[in-house]
């Protein structure tokens, strides 16, 4: 008889290990110390990038101290929204293991773990220092600056009361923050003009891939998560009366939240299209605007189409 050989395990990191475990109920403390870990290393993110472009970019020097925030808020934008589509992509296809996932087994899709927690309270705490920065630093008081101080301010108080039931709508909520895929190239957009790559190959590939991304991600999967997968779970939790008046309450502003987030971004891709048309309209004529009508272009697309 041959001795049984045992299968080495995948992902066997303590991180994976704890990222795999269900996620317990109400434990508030956790959620209040895990947002300002996450505040703390979006400042500690703004700190490192001002410390670096403060000595190597001479562009970065002759900013005033609002130009200078903005600039680092489009860095710590790209970098958050690589987080959410990093975890997002592995709560959906790999942390339940065995081949399962939000697609294909209800108990992946309604079972939430420290992974989703950890994707939530990381966007809750990029969302509270970035209204922090825009309100106190740049006094943003524009219908785009009040635009952004609404989405962050819902997104989070919407996330926030998901922890509170611990089912499908946390699992569903780190599902959305997918989408933010897009975000990545656009704020590298606005990094590529600031430093002079507004008329290269290199700027015109990246406005290219922002365009894929977003329809892909902010219109396709957006729309098939809502109304296959959010609307058939609502569905089903009235037809068992799973749910109480303030859990309607929090279901509602889920997904009233998602829906104008689909309407903004069949707007937005209007606006994604323009920004195609005129990346490549400029680069076939060679047309040679002012920086600053250029400059406020790049900044309203990136802001717009990334909230």
């Amino acid at each position: 008889m041959g001795l049984a050989v045992s299968q080495p395990k995948q992902h066997s990191s303590w991180w994976w290990e704890y990222a795999e475990l269900k996620a317990p109920y109400h434990n508030e403390m956790y959620y209040f110390k895990f947002t300002l870990l996450a505040i703390a290393y979006f400042l500690a993110m703004h700190l490192t990038i001002h410390l670096i472009f403060k000595r190597k970019s001479i562009n970065y020097r002759a900013m005033n101290n609002v130009k200078q925030t903005e600039y680092r808020t489009y860095w710590t934008s790209m970098i958050h929204a690589m987080g959410c589509f990093i975890l997002s992509t592995i709560a959906m296809w790999y942390i339940c293991g065995d081949g399962k996932t939000v697609f294909n087994n209800d108990e992946c899709m309604n079972t939430p773990r420290y992974i989703h927690v950890w994707a939530l309270l990381h966007t809750c705490g990029y969302f509270t220092q970035d209204a922090c920065w825009l309100f106190f630093v740049s006094g943003g008081h524009t219908a785009l600056d009040y635009q952004t101080y609404a989405h962050h301010i819902v997104a989070t108080v919407t996330f926030y009361q998901t922890l509170y039931y611990m089912d499908f709508m946390i699992v569903f909520g780190v599902m959305l923050l997918f989408i933010e895929v897009s975000s990545i190239f656009l704020s590298l957009r606005f990094i590529l003009f600031a430093h002079g790559y507004g008329e290269t190959k290199l700027y015109g590939i990246n406005a290219l891939v922002a365009f894929v991304a977003f329809l892909l991600g902010r219109v396709f999967f957006q729309t098939y998560i809502i109304v296959w997968v959010g609307f058939d779970w609502i569905a089903r939790a009235y037809m068992k009366k799973d749910l109480t008046v303030f859990k309607a309450v929090v279901v509602a502003e889920l997904m009233t939240m998602v829906i104008l987030s689909l309407v903004l971004n069949a707007y937005w891709f209007m606006l994604m299209t323009k920004m195609i048309i005129r990346v490549i309209n400029r680069a076939l004529a060679k047309k040679k605007d002012t920086d600053e009508e250029k400059l406020e272009l790049v900044k309203a697309d990136s802001l717009a189409l990334g909230n």
